[in-house]
């Protein structure tokens, strides 16, 4: 279902000889330098930032979203990036998040 939405792209950053190249640019580019790990960026077709995971009070990064506050904020995040997302695929993903969590 994101990979309907969404071209995902996993980058690693502060795992010393495992980064990939430009990822601490790119961290630092989209807001992520001092949020903390995991971190997401929202980028449009161009590359240009539409949102990222420092979305919680106070400008705080939702981390893996887990507890309640965090997948409102996140349900948030999916709601202006990914328009075309229904409210019932923004609820299954949020409830497979919740079980990610329990395990």
């Amino acid at each position: 279902m994101i990979a309907e939405h969404y071209v995902l792209v996993k980058l690693n950053v502060q795992e010393d000889r495992r980064n990939t190249p430009g990822a601490e640019q790119l961290l630092d580019q989209t807001g992520g330098a001092q949020a903390g790990l995991p971190f997401f960026a929202f980028l449009d077709k161009t590359g240009t930032k539409i949102a990222n995971s420092c979305a919680m009070p106070g400008g705080r990064n939702i981390g893996y979203p887990g507890n309640p506050e965090e997948l409102k904020a996140f349900d948030g995040l999916l709601e202006q990036t990914a328009p075309r997302m229904t409210p019932a695929q923004r609820t299954m993903l949020a409830e497979q998040l919740r079980r990610g969590m329990a395990r």
